[in-house]
C-alpha cells in the first residue's frame, strides 16, 4: 500500500521506495508496527491498560540486575499465534 501511494504524487513515481520514503521524511511501514509495538509494551508495562494477567507475565526470578520487566514467553503451536501481540513483543 505504501509503495503504491508514495508512486501517485508528481515527481517521485522514478524513485525507488526507499528514496520516496526519504524524500518525503516517511518511516517505513515494518518500522512504524515495531514502533507502535514498543510503546503498546511500554503502556502495559507500566499499567497504562487494564489487561487480563493470564495475557502475558512477567518473569518471578529475583531481579539484582537490569529491569522488573522482562516477560515470559507463552508456548505457541500455530502460526496465527505467532502473530499475536504477545508473541511479537517478545522478540522485538
Amino acid at each position: 500500500v505504501q509503495r503504491r501511494a508514495t508512486k501517485i504524487i508528481p515527481g517521485l513515481k522514478n524513485l525507488t521506495h526507499e528514496q520516496r520514503l526519504a524524500k518525503m521524511k516517511l518511516p517505513s511501514l515494518c518500522y512504524r508496527g515495531v514502533r507502535v509495538d514498543l510503546i503498546e509494551m511500554y503502556k502495559y508495562s507500566h499499567s497504562t491498560y487494564l489487561i487480563e494477567e493470564n495475557l502475558s507475565s512477567y518473569e518471578d526470578k529475583k531481579v539484582t540486575r537490569g529491569h522488573a520487566y522482562k516477560l515470559t514467553k507463552n508456548r505457541c503451536n500455530t502460526i496465527l499465534c505467532q502473530h499475536f501481540f504477545t508473541q511479537r513483543v517478545g522478540t522485538t
